[in-house]
């Protein structure tokens, strides 16, 4: 089966859903979100901090359909939503931002955790306190899939925090592809991805 990655391009200055400068002007996690902080690595559970709500001084000043955040989480509006949410297969959650409600960060209920052996990805070195990794990146082949699986996510790592890339079936990114008027920058990269030695 044919699997592609769904992404927005990036904006300009991307807003940050779990961060925040501090008063000496360093990157830190939000106040509400400090307390689940790995005090080695600074990683927290992610969804853990979504259900806790996304922080009311966030506002979203881009127009894009669908975008990511700082942290690579997937952004999209009032629209976007409309138009995932009507392509059987694809089941996401919804968590909106108080102070651009036409926004929401979305995250896929089936989210797939990289396991190691696996050659669809790579990884760096884990947490020794929380066991997260510092990163999990692409690699040379197709990530494992649940069989019957048509949409959901890889939670990747960044240096940061869990990015959960979306995932869909060929069939999910035609409909996706096919829309009109179509959403703005969206991003359907077939798997498996080539590894960008940059990103090391």
């Amino acid at each position: 089966m044919v699997f592609f990655v769904i992404t927005g391009h990036d904006v300009p200055q991307p807003p940050a859903v779990f961060f925040h400068e501090d008063e000496g002007g360093k990157l830190a996690p939000r106040p509400q979100y400090a307390d689940l902080a790995c005090r080695v690595c600074g990683k927290f559970d992610e969804l853990e901090a979504l259900s806790r709500g996304v922080d009311d001084k966030i506002v979203i000043r881009t127009k894009r359909n669908i975008f990511p955040s700082m942290e690579d989480m997937t952004i999209v509006d009032r629209r976007a939503r409309a138009v995932l949410e009507s392509i059987d297969g694809i089941q996401l959650s919804f968590f909106q931002f108080p102070q651009s409600p036409g926004y929401h960060v979305a995250v896929p209920k089936l989210l797939i955790q990289p396991r190691s052996g696996d050659q669809g990805f790579r990884f760096h070195p884990q947490c020794k306190a929380c066991s997260r990794h510092q990163q999990i990146l692409f690699g040379n082949g197709l990530p494992a899939i649940p069989e019957g699986a048509s949409f959901g996510g890889f939670g990747m790592e960044s240096r940061l925090a869990m990015k959960p890339i979306l995932f869909a079936s060929e069939a999910i990114a035609k409909k996706l592809q096919a829309i009109t008027p179509p959403l703005a920058k969206l991003v359907a990269q077939r798997l498996p991805i080539v590894p960008d030695e940059s990103c090391v």
